[in-house]
């Protein structure tokens, strides 16, 4: 009776994994830390286990503890991409309030910009990606949401979007300017109608709200308009380059 006891104990119980073997599954990300950054020291298994109730702690705040539910090498990709839990909490925010929590026309811009991904995977490679990668993805969501905005005023952008992407202006910015542009626009191109001359392009009015270089047939066009109402010739007293850029 004993014997077979014992017999269905050996048969049915898995064999247990050599300490080394265990150790190493559980932290792994040390391991892809160390092939990633070899000029740097790795956390230990103290800090290691630190950096997860971390992220953890952030995960829990935006309500997506399934993101480490349904990746079992979530904490380490994060730690073995050098993620630390600071840099985690602005990926974070950025997953969240940038993509998942993106209005339509930006959800548009990021389909297209990454055709076959969906949301959940772009925010997914920007909490994950090594450094280099993850800000590749910040510049490119970046751009998607210059296109966004100018898409939302019915225009497309001009310029280089990379070049206005790298400005670092915030939505909240990218919006005034892409509704000042579109607005200027339509009323340069209606003086220059007017008055019989070439009209001012988009490209220009971009320069002049990205770059602060103001628009020369624009400020002709202003002082023609402004001597008009005032019953003079010429350009008057106040050129555009002494009014703000963007302003008709």
């Amino acid at each position: 009776m004993v014997d077979r006891l014992v017999a269905d104990y050996v048969n049915n119980t898995p064999t247990m994994k050599p300490l080394s073997q265990r150790i190493s599954i559980k932290f792994k990300g040390i391991d892809l830390f160390r092939k990633n950054f070899p000029d740097k020291t790795p956390p230990s298994y103290k800090e290691y286990s630190s950096i997860i109730k971390s992220i953890d702690s952030v995960l829990k705040t935006y309500n997506a503890t399934e993101l480490a539910e349904e990746d079992p090498d979530f904490y380490s990709n994060v730690i073995g991409n050098g993620v630390d839990p600071e840099e985690f909490q602005l990926r974070m925010t950025d997953a969240v309030d940038r993509v998942l929590n993106a209005d339509n026309v930006l959800k548009a811009e990021l389909i297209k910009t990454f055709p076959g991904a969906s949301l959940e995977k772009i925010a997914h490679s920007m909490l994950l990606g090594k450094d280099k990668g993850s800000k590749y993805l910040e510049r490119v969501v970046n751009q998607a949401e210059v296109r966004a905005e100018f898409s939302a005023v019915g225009l497309t952008p001009a310029s280089d979007v990379a070049a206005v992407a790298d400005l670092g202006l915030s939505r909240t910015t990218l919006a005034k300017s892409a509704k000042g542009i579109s607005e200027n626009l339509t009323k340069a191109q209606e003086y220059a109608r007017g008055f019989g001359l070439e009209e001012v392009t988009q490209a220009e009015l971009e320069t002049e709200a990205f770059k602060g270089i103001p628009s020369e047939r624009r400020a002709k066009l202003n002082a023609l308009r402004k001597a008009q109402f005032s019953g003079t010739s010429g350009v008057g007293s106040t050129s555009f380059t002494q009014r703000r850029a963007g302003q008709i």
